[in-house]
């Protein structure tokens, strides 16, 4: 939520926001919630993006190469990070101004949301990005009345860090 709310105002500091994300994806390694290293990645992309400094495409590109560590295991397999990890790599691109590159991004990202048009894993009227966390035993139970509308239940291994994402119309039209 931190960080989130970092990445929204226009006051708060680059240093201060990146400091959090990292701070989020270092527990989420060590807990080895590899969803939620890879938003965190994605997320500190987005920051770099809009502070637009002279060394942005490199920042962006180092991030999305941190998410991508991940990209074999299923359980980042998420549509909505899929997209936005395509989004800020063509973002990039654009920051390059190089035509050739450019064409060869948003064809990929088109291709990419065609696949994803019929996907059952994202529901067509859902804005929840549900990222997997992995069950750990504790005395006290993570889930309580408190934190059911950010955290649901899952199944024996997992349960779900609920976050309002862009719906499959609003990524498709990103796209």
């Amino acid at each position: 939520m931190k960080a989130s709310f970092y990445l929204q105002t226009t006051s708060a500091t680059e240093a201060h926001t990146t400091d959090n994300l990292r701070s989020i994806s270092a527990l989420a390694s060590q807990r080895n919630d590899k969803a939620v290293c890879v938003l965190a990645a994605l997320l500190e992309g987005l920051l770099h993006l809009k502070a637009g400094r002279d060394d942005t495409v490199v920042r962006v590109q180092t991030c999305i190469a941190q998410a991508s560590k991940y990209q074999l295991d299923s359980s980042v397999q998420i549509p909505q990070l899929v997209i936005l990890t395509r989004l800020l790599d063509l973002a990039c691109s654009l920051l390059q101004k190089l035509p050739d590159l450019i064409t060869a991004k948003l064809k990929a990202l088109q291709e990419c949301m065609d696949g994803f048009r019929g996907a059952a894993a994202w529901g067509g009227a859902s804005s929840e990005l549900l990222l997997p966390l992995r069950k750990h035993s504790t005395s006290s139970p993570t889930i309580s009345s408190d934190t059911a509308v950010v955290v649901r239940v899952g199944d024996e291994e997992l349960d779900y860090l609920v976050l309002k994402s862009f719906t499959k119309a609003e990524g498709l039209a990103l796209g």
